[in-house]
């Protein structure tokens, strides 16, 4: 005759090779040897995945990095011919106004001259 207690023990015995001590190094172990079984494929997957992802995003951003430098280059090339081109035209702008005032000044002395040649004559 089996006794209600008989029957705990029974069902203790046939499940403690599925308990896990609480505490320790061995139980411990035995945790990990479960979710190795129980989940293994899916973390290895998840980690293939996560280290195929670092590697992408590693890549592009190295990628993004040497275009920026290009685009970076090309604006400060482009900056440095527009202030090349401004500074010619200050330059530019500067000489005419001197030639022209030049000019303007030869002018102002030829008619003041022609002036006093004309009164000179005149008297």
């Amino acid at each position: 005759m089996i006794t209600e207690n008989d029957n705990r023990i029974e069902e203790s015995e046939t499940h403690s090779h599925l308990r896990v001590p609480q505490s320790g190094p061995e139980g411990a172990e035995k945790l990990d040897k479960v979710r190795d079984i129980l989940f293994g494929n899916e973390f290895r997957s998840i980690d293939q995945r996560l280290s195929s992802l670092d590697e992408s995003i590693a890549r592009m951003s190295a990628q993004l990095r040497t275009e920026f430098r290009q685009h970076i280059n090309t604006v400060e090339h482009a900056l440095k011919t527009l202030s090349d081109d401004v500074s010619s035209m200050i330059r530019d702008i500067k000489r005419d106004k001197a030639d022209k005032l030049g000019v303007a000044e030869m002018l102002e002395s030829m008619a003041a001259r022609l002036r006093e040649d004309q009164e000179s004559m005149s008297h």
